[in-house]
């Protein structure tokens, strides 16, 4: 079938045949070193394309809660950052966005610019992957030397070709479970690598403890990387601490904002636990400008060229409330809370 011919339904369809993370992850469980395989056969992939994902001035971002909203408000700050300043036109920041997962259509997991792909992009770039990627795997002949198509790493590879072809100023990749051995860390060189807050979620595949989750989300560390992180149980902390030690990757943890520090600085996003989220993003945004805009920043907690990004940011299904013209009466609270301190972290969100 030719490229032109195909259609957003075929490009689902496909991506949904492959093998899910959960399921993915199961084979893990059973599996003594298909972990450990998952990101050499990745990279052994990647090193048949001529491309430098590192060049994309990567911020990668792991944790249990608030990855998501972290990263959305990276893309936000970033792509808002010269809104306010003179050289707004020419100095605008081309943003790329990974997240998962989607919450209704799957190209929302892929953004420019702070838009989704089109149903028409997302089929272009699809297809442009599935047939290197079958390619891949015919030339290779025997079964045990092809790559394994799960979704989760089909779509983060996708995610690193359509940045690369739409040339973004910056890439903001979000983790999709752990760190050490996610998709995701065929990273070699972010600008800088952040965690959000930890808890306890995915034991079967990360640990029973907030330590073993906590070697985990510090796998993403990488030497002379800034690693950064907010508010943390203390033997998360010291674990984190370790893992950068480990591997020479400068260190540090942000005090979380409040509302009296933020002054007239609003965030788009409702719940205080936001400001844990909003503190983590705000300090990743200031090394990233830092270092590939040259821009040296004064001693003020939040610069207010941030402002703009913090209050304009938009991350569905999160301390959102709705209200559908069909049921004008009725106001629907919705949360993406998965775990216990999550719920806990904000109860009036759900009171």
């Amino acid at each position: 079938m030719q490229a032109e011919n195909r259609t957003y339904a075929q490009a689902v369809e496909c991506l949904n045949s492959l093998q899910s993370n959960a399921a993915a992850l199961k084979l893990i469980v059973k599996s003594n070193d298909l972990n450990s395989r998952i990101l050499p056969e990745t990279r052994e992939f990647v090193k048949s394309s001529p491309r430098d994902f590192d060049s994309l001035n990567i911020i990668h971002v792991t944790g249990t809660k608030g990855k998501g909203s972290t990263c959305a408000l990276v893309e936000s700050i970033l792509r808002n950052f010269y809104s306010s300043r003179k050289e707004s036109m020419t100095n605008k920041i081309r943003t790329g966005l990974f997240t998962s997962p989607h919450l209704v259509a799957v190209q929302e997991r892929i953004c420019l610019d702070g838009t989704m792909l089109s149903e028409e992009e997302f089929t272009k770039y699809f297809f442009e992957c599935w047939d290197k990627l079958e390619l891949n795997n015919l030339q290779q002949g025997d079964e045990d030397k092809q790559i394994k198509l799960f979704y989760f790493r089909f779509i983060t590879l996708m995610a690193f070709h359509v940045f690369m072809k739409e040339k973004v100023d910056v890439a903001i990749m979000e983790v999709g479970i752990g760190g050490e051995y996610d998709t995701t860390n065929i990273i070699e060189k972010p600008t800088v690598c952040g965690v959000s807050s930890l808890g306890i979620d995915h034991q079967r595949y990360l640990g029973e403890t907030i330590d073993l989750i906590a070697w985990h989300k510090g796998g993403i560390f990488k030497a002379n990387v800034p690693a950064v992180t907010i508010d943390q149980p203390p033997i998360a902390l010291d674990v984190l601490k370790k893992r950068a030690k480990d591997v020479n990757a400068p260190f540090t943890q942000v005090e979380t904002h409040t509302k009296e520090s933020l002054g007239n600085i609003n965030i788009g996003l409702a719940g205080r636990h936001q400001l844990k989220n909003a503190s983590l993003a705000i300090e990743l945004c200031r090394i990233w400008l830092e270092k590939h805009r040259n821009i040296k920043f004064s001693n003020e907690r939040v610069p207010q060229e941030f402002a703009p990004g913090l209050a304009k940011v938009r991350w569905p299904g999160r301390s959102q409330q709705l209200v559908l013209e069909k049921y004008p009466k009725i106001t629907w609270f919705l949360d993406g809370a998965h775990t216990l301190e999550s719920m806990q972290e904000d109860p009036e969100q759900y009171i």
